[in-house]
């Protein structure tokens, strides 16, 4: 997993293309941001649900969910989130969709 260059700070920037596999890798990330309550609550709801289906066999399903995910984040690029670290969260949610399709 990418490491954020500043966990716990405004701005997560990610060195390194990521090569995740694993919704509930992304987690610890966006709880590294200090988001609203509810925003990160919407966001670990996504992956949570992204990595149960994975865990089930449905991929599909966890696909969908790694979708919504990247449709919030970015609704909140560049707002909520930093543009750069908005870009890597999608970035590590395409990757994790990549290695469920």
């Amino acid at each position: 997993m990418p490491a954020p260059a500043n966990a716990g700070g405004t701005e997560v920037r990610w060195t390194v293309p990521s090569t995740l596999t694993e919704a509930s890798q992304i987690v610890p990330v966006v709880q590294a941001f200090a988001l609203p309550s509810k925003i990160e609550k919407q966001l670990v709801s996504s992956l949570t649900a992204a990595q149960r289906s994975y865990d089930a066999g449905r991929a599909t399903s966890g696909n969908r969910s790694m979708s919504s995910f990247i449709d919030k984040v970015k609704e909140l690029r560049g707002t909520t989130i930093p543009m750069p670290s908005a870009d890597g969260l999608t970035a590590d949610a395409q990757a994790v969709i990549a290695a469920h399709s």
